[in-house]
Order: structure tokens, then C-alpha cells, then sequence
């Protein structure tokens, strides 16, 4: 019963906002950038700002966006344009989740035409995560990947700079320190399914990279 992305529909902001016989309404999947698409009328430019939150929604997911947005909107006044709050709403991130989700926020509002600054580095996520377990490690699963070597700016990432925060099943877990790059998850129950996520956080800083 939900409307999808192949639907006109999913990009409306609300059913009752137009998209009727007296005026179109207005769209979260708006294509124009900025500064060079606005046109002077606050509803229709507003369309870059919601079209390009969806964006970072469908990525990031509604508690992230939701929180960021709501933190950012306390950094903003009557005076700020939609370049100052998507700056808000990275240093919302920031505050709110270690940045965690700065990559797709950059992308995004990069390819909208904000002109944002992200103001710490960033970690590089951990690479070639796998998991295993077999029949004889039936209560156990062992967690294998490649530290980051770099920052998102091309430093160099030390080992003792970082940790490796594993997650399981959503739920924090355990704090590695770099350079490990394994670590065995014991006392499991046979057969049972786990999910695991995994990602590197700077010590000084606590920012933190995209989760593999």
C-alpha cells in the first residue's frame, strides 16, 4: 500500500499540496541546482533543499535525516540560505553520529551545488570484511578485514590513531584497536543467523568512517 520511486506520487510532498486540477504542487525529485536554479519564490526554490534531503534520506535512512535536520534547524535563523543549513546539517551529523554519514551527505549536497566544507577528516572504511564459521567453530564466528591506511584528505591513518568498532545484529559490540584486523565472536548459539557491521573512529576526533 506504499507508493515506490517508479511512482509520480512518492515524490509528492504531501497529497493535499497541489497535484490537483488548480496548481501542480510541489516535488522532492526538483532537478534544478543551486545558486544558478533559484527563482526567487521561496516554495519553488524550496524544492532543491526537500528534493535533495530525500536524496540523502533514501541513503542514510529517516533517523539520521530526521535527527540531523531537527539539530540543524536549531543553528539556523532568518537570515540563513540553503548553503548555511546544509552546513548545519553536516556539523548535525557531526555532533549527532561522528559524522558517520558525511560521505553521502558531501555527495549529495556537492551535486546540488552547495558549496559545503566538511571540517574534520574522515576515516576510510575498513576493507575486505568477511566473515566466517563452519562446522568446526559451530558457537564461534571469526571476523577478518584490512585496517584503513588513509584519511578521505589522502593522509596517511596511523594504526594507533583508530579503532575498529564492530556491531552485531545492530547493537554495538566490541572496540578494536587498529592494526588487529580480526577479531573471534565466541559463545554464539549454533545455527542462529548474526549480522555484523564494521567501522573505523579516530581517537582524537571521534569521527568515524561509511560502515562495511
Amino acid at each position: 500500500g506504499q507508493w515506490t520511486p517508479v511512482d509520480p506520487q512518492y515524490y509528492w510532498v504531501f497529497q493535499w499540496d497541489g497535484h490537483n486540477e488548480f496548481w501542480a504542487g510541489r516535488v522532492t525529485n526538483y532537478t534544478a541546482t543551486y545558486p544558478g536554479g533559484l527563482t526567487g519564490s521561496i516554495h519553488t526554490d524550496g524544492q532543491m533543499w526537500a528534493s535533495t534531503l530525500m536524496q540523502i534520506y533514501e541513503e542514510i535512512g529517516r533517523t539520521a535525516t530526521d535527527s540531523n535536520f531537527l539539530e540543524a534547524l536549531s543553528m539556523t535563523n532568518g537570515g540563513t540560505n540553503q548553503e548555511d543549513a546544509a552546513q548545519a546539517f553536516i556539523q548535525a551529523d557531526i555532533d549527532l553520529f561522528g559524522g558517520a554519514n558525511l560521505s553521502v551527505i558531501e555527495f549529495y549536497f556537492t551535486q546540488r551545488g552547495y558549496n559545503i566544507t566538511i571540517p574534520l577528516p574522515l576515516p576510510l572504511a575498513p576493507a575486505n570484511f568477511n566473515v566466517y564459521s563452519d562446522y568446526t567453530t559451530p558457537t564461534s564466528m571469526q571476523l577478518n578485514w584490512n585496517d584503513p591506511i588513509l584519511f578521505n584528505t589522502g593522509d596517511t591513518l596511523q594504526p594507533e590513531q583508530f579503532t575498529i568498532e564492530i556491531e552485531r545484529d545492530g547493537a554495538p559490540m566490541v572496540s578494536i584497536p587498529g592494526g588487529s584486523e580480526q577479531f573471534a565472536d565466541t559463545g554464539l548459539v549454533d545455527g542462529q543467523e548474526y549480522r555484523y557491521k564494521i567501522f573505523a573512529r579516530v581517537n582524537t576526533t571521534g569521527m568515524v568512517s561509511p560502515e562495511v
